[in-house]
């Protein structure tokens, strides 16, 4: 590939690690401001551990791809696990939850 595909996923990424860190952050703020916020609750959620840690192995990988480091055998196995974290909690929510 050639740099500015490389630039492109690396923006991809970070952009959906922003939407889920944000959208994680946004949903504690809220419980902070109607003081409803339980942290050993709230943090037990299978969702809510798989999009901050899916969150953050994406800014790891675009981080290191805007670098121009190859990516590690490790850095795909962990980004495959967390897409396949992702589509559990998607599944589970349009089946069960919807």
């Amino acid at each position: 590939m050639n740099k500015n595909q490389l630039t492109s996923i690396a923006v991809i990424r970070l952009a959906m690690a922003l939407a889920l860190l944000g959208s994680v952050y946004w949903q504690v703020s809220d419980r902070l401001i109607h003081n409803v916020f339980r942290p050993f609750e709230y943090f037990t959620y299978f969702t809510v551990t798989s999009c901050i840690a899916t969150g953050v192995i994406l800014v790891v990988s675009a981080v290191n791809l805007l670098r121009g480091q190859s990516e590690t055998k490790r850095m795909s196995l962990l980004r495959l696990t967390m897409a396949a974290s992702m589509v559990v909690v998607g599944v589970i929510y349009n089946l069960l939850l919807a």
